[in-house]
């Protein structure tokens, strides 16, 4: 099947940045000291690293801090994106401490998006900053392990975080939904778990470091005695999350990415996608991955600030007709036949529409003995328990039964015609029409050849055909109405 995983480097794609956006960013107006924000966390996952030029690994367990200073006082001009903006600016320098060793990398990109409105966009709703998502690899190993890359997200679905596309002079941990490090690491360019992974570590502090600007030193006061640094505080141990039967309503595409299901009204209904791979995610009904809404998952996770992250996911089709085709009726012969839904939420209702005279339908069966011969159309019409639709029209041929086996050729008068012009009566006698009929209307405009409202009671007919003597009905080859 065709993985749903890409590469990190399909996943940037997916966090698609316009080829012009280096154009946007234009030197700064006014110089100010560099806006310096300090960021900590602990790894929730392993990342092993094995290339073929380094090996190492950071446990899960493992506590890091970093930094990322900027020019706070950058203009640039924001470009209509995903029913918002999308502007770019720049950093100095990141870093990432990881126990005694520190590495660094940058100058490079800061991506900021405000107000987005569009999922197709393959950004989160809201305002989202991205910094490094370009990929400055850093300037060393960290026990070991030389990673691709490494970059900085913030994700608000308020929207509120970022105003007319500036970027913010201060980050504050709590402006923003999900804030996390992404790890890119293994041989860059190969697929997605199969020697190149990307990995989300979400932070557990950020906040802005920078020295206020200078001003007038006041008269001497006394100096306060230092306050003490409080103990770190303890990570709450993790509970599950976990879902069954969930509708996805949206789906955020890049680095990292997330299903929204349910319309995203809880915090938890942000499934996060992160740790998913071939091994512990299943594709049904013929599906090879979860770009779209309406499909039904059932999953497993680890609950965090900013949703469910993922552990296992089964993703199912939404409901559908399971019915394709119909065996053949017969007029004079009681017919049954089970219509039929999959997928989705089971129960089911069913409805079908057209059916011909003599057929109903009881929420399962079509049953009944159908009257007139010919190939209809039906409508199937599934509802799922979640309120999912799902439509199909399927063919329903009837035959024309009984014994036609007497040579009949007469005329008379039309005294009763067939709703759905099937057939003509004369007094007692039924004459069919079918595909087969060679059929002949006079009219003062010409010729017309076919059974229809124009034809009425009290017209004359004559025909052709073969009679069943049981029920008086004639199988016309040629009618002719006048």
């Amino acid at each position: 099947m065709t993985e749903p995983f890409p590469t990190p480097k399909t996943a940037l794609r997916l966090f698609a940045i316009p080829a012009a956006a280096a154009l946007f960013l234009t030197a700064g107006t006014a110089s100010a000291a560099p806006a310096v924000h300090q960021f900590a966390g602990t790894t929730s996952s392993t990342m092993s690293v094995n290339n073929g030029t380094s090996v190492g690994s950071i446990p899960a367990g493992t506590p890091f801090s970093g930094t990322l200073s900027y020019d706070d006082a950058q203009t640039a001009t924001p470009a209509a994106f995903g029913g918002g903006t999308h502007t770019v600016y720049a950093y100095t320098d990141m870093s990432l401490t990881v126990g005694t060793t520190t590495v660094h990398w940058g100058p490079g990109r800061i991506d900021v998006y405000d107000n987005v409105t569009s999922t197709s966009s393959g950004y989160p709703i809201g305002d989202s900053i991205y910094v490094n998502i370009n990929g400055v690899p850093p300037n060393g190993t960290i026990n070991g392990a030389q990673f691709n890359f490494i970059f900085l997200g913030l994700v608000d679905y308020s929207g509120t975080a970022v105003t007319g596309g500036a970027l913010p002079s201060r980050l504050d941990y709590n402006s923003y939904n999900s804030r996390f490090i992404e790890f890119n690491y293994g041989t860059r360019g190969t697929p997605w778990g199969a020697g190149n992974t990307s990995t989300l570590q979400f932070l557990s502090s950020l906040s802005n470091t920078s020295s206020p600007p200078s001003t007038a030193t006041p008269p001497s006061t006394a100096t306060p005695p230092p306050t003490a640094t409080p103990p770190p505080t303890a990570t709450p141990p993790s509970t599950a999350c976990s879902g069954s039967n969930a509708v996805e309503t949206a789906y955020a595409a890049g680095d990292p990415s997330y299903i929204v299901v349910n319309g995203g009204l809880n915090v938890l209904d942000h499934l996060w996608t992160s740790n998913l791979n071939t091994t512990n995610t299943t594709f049904l009904g013929g599906l090879t991955n979860w770009y779209q809404t309406g499909l039904i998952l059932s999953y497993t996770g680890t609950t965090d600030p900013n949703g469910c992250i993922l552990d296992s996911l089964t993703v199912a089709p939404a409901v559908a007709i399971a019915t394709t085709s119909l065996p053949a009726a017969t007029t004079g012969t009681a017919y049954q036949a089970p219509v039929s839904a999959a997928w989705g939420v089971s129960p089911y209702a069913l409805t079908v529409a057209g059916l011909p005279v003599g057929l109903s339908f009881d929420g399962s069966n079509i049953r009944g003995t159908p009257a007139s011969a010919g190939t209809f159309t039906l409508t199937i019409t599934a509802t799922d328990a979640v309120g999912a639709t799902a439509t199909a029209q399927v063919a329903l041929v009837v035959n024309q039964g009984g014994s036609y086996t007497v040579k009949d050729e007469s005329k008379g008068k039309i005294t009763a015609i067939d709703p759905n012009y099937t057939y003509v009566m004369v007094k007692s006698r039924k004459l069919l029409v079918t595909s087969s009929t060679v059929v002949v209307v006079n009219t003062p405009d010409g010729e017309r050849h076919v059974l229809d409202s124009f034809v009425k009671v009290g017209m004359k007919v004559q025909w052709k055909g073969l009679r069943d003597k049981a029920t008086n009905t004639v199988l016309t080859s040629q009618i002719e109405i006048n």
